[in-house]
């Protein structure tokens, strides 16, 4: 079988059959989706295959003391020299193989939800054979080794800024002739918090819920191009808090500049809740209840830092600003 759609479901899907481990070859992983496997409560075996390229070092945080705590996670980075870019889902059971999927599907977000964009196909369990001796080959000490070694010869890239900007100054940093970090506002033009969009999404009269939120991609910071244009009605992405938290993310809605399509707000990909409870949960502002820009002020910033990592994963900072 071939399959081009809902991919995540299938990987975490925990009802297929009897397993007990799940190996993942994968070139690029998510910080988010290796969350997400966790909740399998199966031995868990990932490799990143292309970290020899460099892995963000919010990325590499999660998937170290994940490697540390989990007596069931074991995540490798493919050492320098050896870079695999094949993507591979295992289930065994008792040490024997019993399902194989192979294709392009990268175990990220964006690799496994975005429809018709990527494919995964079954494996004929004739050829089971071989792909042990594959699994075997990349996971060895010569091509691979543990994240959370303090030997570890992958790069890891940490996040540096350029000194900190006025807030309405957008990007605030370039790399190679990309803007890798933009700063986006909270607050609508007025200077106030939208009363029903925004952060407070679910204080509208439409189909949400109390605690729905995005956060508003307006059109001046689409013309930083930091934001591509839109390839499918809704873009995926693995998302990487300053304190740790991982959530999945999509690009949402549709606004036009130069003619080209480009998302017009960013929002939790499963529940538009997720985020508006975690925003409520660091503003110390109870669930439901309305968000006030006096309430971004009490906390010290009413602005998000975005910053595209090298595996297109973004980095989201509303740390509080230091006295």
């Amino acid at each position: 079988m071939l399959y081009t759609r809902n991919l995540s479901k299938m990987v975490f899907d925990k009802n297929f059959g009897k397993f007990d481990e799940l190996i993942i070859i994968s070139g690029y992983v998510g910080a988010s989706q290796v969350t997400e496997a966790l909740k399998l409560n199966k031995k868990l075996r990932i490799l990143y295959g292309m970290a020899p390229s460099g892995i963000s070092g919010p990325n590499h945080q999660i998937f170290s003391r994940t490697d540390k705590r989990k007596e069931n996670v074991e995540i490798f980075y493919s050492l320098p020299g050896n870079s695999v870019h094949s993507k591979c889902y295992i289930w065994k059971d008792n040490g024997k193989m019993v399902r194989a999927l192979v294709g392009s599907a990268n175990f990220t977000n964006s690799g496994l939800n975005t429809p018709e964009k990527e494919i995964l196909v079954d494996i004929d369990p004739s050829f089971f054979g071989e792909l042990e001796q594959y699994i075997k080959y990349v996971f060895s000490d010569k091509g691979a080794e543990r994240c959370s070694l303090h030997s570890l010869k992958t790069r890891v890239t940490s996040i540096t800024k350029a000194a900190q900007l006025d807030p309405k100054q957008l990007i605030i940093k370039k790399e190679a002739g990309k803007v890798k970090t933009i700063r986006i506002s909270l607050l609508d033009r007025s200077g106030k918090v939208q009363p029903a969009h925004g952060l407070n999404w679910g204080m509208s009269a439409g189909h949400v819920k109390p605690n729905d939120s995005c956060i508003v991609i307006r059109k001046v910071a689409i013309k930083t191009g930091f934001f591509k244009p839109k390839e499918s009605e809704q873009t995926f992405i693995d998302g990487v808090w300053d304190d740790g938290t991982t959530m999945e993310l999509q690009e949402e809605g549709n606004q036009t500049e130069l003619g080209l399509l480009y998302p017009k707000q960013l929002a939790s990909a499963k529940s538009k809740e997720i985020l508006g409870k975690y925003i409520r949960k660091r503003l110390g502002v109870r669930e439901g209840k309305r968000i006030t820009v006096e309430d971004l002020k009490k906390y010290g910033k009413t602005f998000i830092d975005v910053t595209c990592l090298d595996d297109g994963s973004y980095y989201l900072d509303y740390s509080k600003p230091k006295k």
